[in-house]
């Protein structure tokens, strides 16, 4: 029997289907099990391998890892990855998973394939325990395997590699393929001679503008406010300095004019 559909009613689709705003997307996404532990926190020693503020990409299996401005970049496991067993990448395994990083005098490390920047993070981002099968605890677990990104926002930075000094106002910013996951500004002389592949590579990376760059001082006499210890709150415990820029390194190349002490902050204005 054919059914007929009554003349005029029949439903047109459209080929496309909105699925959110995009200043956080709604991506479900998982860092890559290969990535080394940068930092650790918490009574249970978690593992982070995405400190909030990097930068992000995606690897061959859609898994996140730090952005390196479309070029290969090198990154390195040290001793607590090979405490943690963190597997080292290995391109012929599925999610990369290769063998558990060994104990010895020289960490192992790998050839971050090129990949092109998508957001930064907005947290700090645990090790992902799902895919390569190694649970601290079977009745623990500090966070879902599923991460957010965020595409457009205001955020403010401690200036904490030299690349990133020179930053000025209404500068560029790509990731440094130098430094995968952090900043830094474009400068005229990253376009002298450049060829058409690296130009392509910087101006697809583009994701955000310097709005403001400031010398990080304390702010209300808050170095002298006595707080609860432990707790990260402002004052003397931090020197009267936000607890978010005390990463921030010296000028010592005296880049800004500001001397070996002084350090500074930078915001910035995101748009992936």
């Amino acid at each position: 029997m054919t059914i007929k559909i009554a003349r005029g009613l029949s439903l047109r689709r459209k080929q496309m289907q909105e699925i959110s705003e995009g200043f956080r997307p709604a991506l479900s996404l998982k860092p890559a099990p290969y990535l080394p532990i940068v930092d650790t926190f918490g009574v249970e020693g978690d593992p982070v391998v995405i400190p909030a503020g990097r930068l992000i990409a995606l690897d061959a299996w859609n898994n996140i890892v730090p952005a390196n401005c479309g070029a290969a970049a090198t990154i390195s496991y040290s001793a607590t990855d090979a405490t943690y067993g963190t597997p080292k990448y290995d391109a012929a395994e599925s999610e990369g998973l290769g063998d558990a990083v060994a104990a010895g005098p020289t960490p192992a490390s790998f050839s971050l394939v090129a990949n092109y920047c998508i957001g930064y993070a907005a947290f700090d981002m645990v090790q992902n325990q799902e895919l390569n099968g190694q649970p601290s605890s079977l009745n623990y677990q500090v966070q879902t395997n599923q991460k957010g990104i965020v595409c457009d926002y205001m955020v403010e930075y401690p200036i904490r590699t030299t690349n990133q000094m020179d930053a000025t106002p209404g500068d560029l910013i790509v990731p440094d393929n130098a430094n995968p996951g952090h900043w830094m500004p474009l400068k005229a002389g990253d376009f002298t001679a450049i060829d058409a592949a690296t130009l392509y590579k910087l101006l697809t990376n583009v994701v955000g503008k310097v709005m403001r760059v400031d010398a990080i001082s304390v702010i209300d006499n808050l170095d002298k406010v006595e707080t609860v210890p432990g707790f990260g709150v402002t004052g003397a415990e931090t020197n009267g300095i936000s607890n978010h820029l005390s990463s921030a390194i010296a000028d010592s190349g005296n880049v800004r004019g500001g001397g070996v002490s002084a350090t500074y902050k930078a915001i910035i204005n995101f748009n992936v």
